[in-house]
């Protein structure tokens, strides 16, 4: 039996509707979908992932996302807005889970097959953390970490500021002698660290749109690569968020 299979898999998907660049951005409609939909039904693609939770807020304005994770049949999980970090902790111990798959409900495009390479690598390894963005290859907007709960347990006590509450495991990859960090490169072919595939800005949400529009009715499947081909033969797609600048967590 392998590992995956003893270990309990779950993905946090962090959301909510008081985003200050694009609020509301989570259920915007995409090809007659709300994007958070779309989000999930990539995720649930993973061949290695238990269950997936919707970590939200304990907002009103956030009931439409439980609403949302009730119909899509995933969990849900309300906790503080502002420490984001013991929201995920508290979700993930209610589920019980050995594993935590932490994403971002802004990536409509993340890669199934790029999380469970990953997820494989964490278990396979003597590692504490595992991430593609401690050193970036992939596009942005592609972004998966892995860790236990006893991790991220840790990096909650040992969070000092606000960003560290505020950014899922800012706590362990700032203290590299602390703990084993693995950042994942990407292969060659999907080695685009110049490409933005996240939603914050309106020309985020006009590109997401575009890459759906073309794709999902042909294909719900398509891959990161089959997006890369696309943009490198119609580089006005690309170009319609490329001047925007990606926020740090410091």
């Amino acid at each position: 039996m392998s590992l995956v299979m003893i270990k309990k898999v779950v993905a946090s998907i962090e959301a909510r509707m008081t985003s200050t660049r694009l609020p509301g951005k989570v259920l915007l409609p995409c090809v007659g979908k709300p994007i958070l939909e779309l989000l999930v039904e990539r995720v649930k693609r993973s061949k290695v992932i238990h269950k997936i939770v919707v970590a939200t807020t304990e907002n009103r304005t956030d009931d439409v996302i439980v609403e949302c994770a009730k119909k899509l049949g995933i969990g849900y999980f309300r906790g503080s807005e502002e420490d984001v970090v013991s929201r995920v902790t508290k979700a993930m111990t209610a589920e019980n889970a050995d594993i935590v798959v932490q994403l971002t409900g802004d990536n409509p495009l993340l890669d199934p097959q790029i999380i469970d390479r990953m997820v494989k690598i964490y278990l396979a390894n003597d590692i504490d953390y595992i991430s593609n963005k401690l050193v970036r290859s992939y596009p942005i907007g592609l972004d998966v970490q892995v860790a236990s709960l006893d991790v991220l347990r840790e990096s909650l006590m040992i969070a000092k500021d606000k960003p560290q509450h505020e950014h899922l495991f800012l706590s362990v990859y700032e203290n590299p002698k602390k703990f084993k960090l693995f950042n994942l490169l990407s292969e060659p072919e999907l080695c685009r660290p110049d490409l933005r595939w996240t939603m914050d800005t309106e020309q985020d949400y006009e590109f997401i749109c575009a890459i759906y529009k073309h794709f999902y009715m042909k294909n719900k499947n398509f891959t990161s690569l089959d997006v890369i081909k696309y943009l490198d033969t119609h580089p006005e797609i690309a170009a319609i968020n490329k001047n925007v600048v990606q926020r740090s967590a410091r």
